[in-house]
């Protein structure tokens, strides 16, 4: 099989199924994660002050954090991380299930993917406006339903989707979910159902912490949310390129009272952000504001040198 390590994103955007006769092994997944800008890691060397970490649905803090929507962004990576899949259920010697239940919304295409190789119907769940789940499809009691989610963390999607499918109809859930890559401690995940068992492609175990406890809070990095908005995203990606602007405080400090954006050295930057006129900061202005201003138009630009 191809050298996965030595491809760069071009080469991997290029890759097709008939090139892989294997499974992948972690160090591959994440080499795949890292070329296509789908995996941050937490730079403890960073001499930029603030940085950022990630804060996750659960309200955890994280250093680490792999974004499925960037990762199977590509067409042939889905199907390519679909057939793994499927040879990964291949090996329970387990017949077929009646349906395939991609968990919304990072692996609704790829549950479908995965239930177009097996050749069996492919369910629909949505999530609703409150964050519930609920079953669209009309699942015929005592079928047979397979999990597929992208990437495993506290477990709480897939004890939502258990619970909505439970609440339209009785079925036999294969005791197994199959994911792309399992950050938990554990290799399984109780619900109302019972505990199903993680069968994933790669495992990494990422990095939590409470709030209170978080190391990186005390280093004076901010917890922000990886996808929301998206451009956080970009924020932790390239953070660093945050050094090669001028210090905010030495530049600060050459005002005495600065409350405003109008009154600060990046004004127009802090305007297009649309933050507001004043902030209940106490005497001065939030350089947190000015960062947050500056990272909106490194990200627009993409490179320093343009702003």
């Amino acid at each position: 099989m191809i050298d996965i390590l030595s491809l760069n994103e071009e080469k991997i955007l290029q890759l097709e199924q008939s090139q892989i006769d294997r499974p992948f092994t972690t160090k591959e997944i994440i080499h795949i994660a890292d070329r296509l800008y789908a995996h941050w890691k937490y730079d403890y060397t960073s001499k930029y002050k603030p940085n950022f970490h990630a804060l996750l649905k659960g309200s955890e803090h994280s250093d680490e954090f792999f974004y499925s929507d960037v990762f199977l962004a590509s067409p042939n990576i889905m199907k390519i991380m679909a057939m793994q899949l499927v040879r990964l259920f291949n090996e329970s010697g387990l017949p077929i299930p009646n349906w395939i239940v991609g968990i919304p919304k990072g692996a609704k295409e790829l549950g479908d993917e995965v239930a177009k190789i097996l050749q069996t119907k492919s369910a629909v769940l949505e999530k609703k406006e409150n964050k519930e789940m609920v079953l669209i499809s009309d699942i015929v009691e005592g079928d047979s339903v397979l999990m597929v989610d992208d990437f495993s963390s506290a477990g709480t999607a897939i004890r939502d989707a258990v619970k909505a499918i439970l609440a339209k109809t009785k079925v036999c859930f294969i005791p197994f979910v199959l994911f792309v890559l399992n950050r938990r401690e554990t290799d399984k995940i109780s619900t109302i159902a019972g505990d199903f068992i993680i069968r994933s492609l790669a495992k990494r175990r990422v990095n939590q912490w409470l709030a209170p406890e978080c190391p990186l809070c005390k280093m004076g990095s901010i917890p922000i949310k990886p996808k929301n908005p998206s451009k956080n995203w970009n924020l932790l990606l390239h953070q660093s390129l945050l050094t090669l602007l001028p210090p905010l405080t030495e530049i600060h400090n050459k005002y005495e009272r600065i409350k405003t954006c109008q009154d600060c050295v990046w004004e127009q930057w802090c305007k297009d952000s649309g933050h507001p006129d004043t902030f209940p900061l106490g005497n001065g202005h939030s350089i947190l504001m000015c960062v947050t201003a500056i990272r909106d138009r490194l990200i627009l630009f993409g490179n320093p040198a343009k702003l």
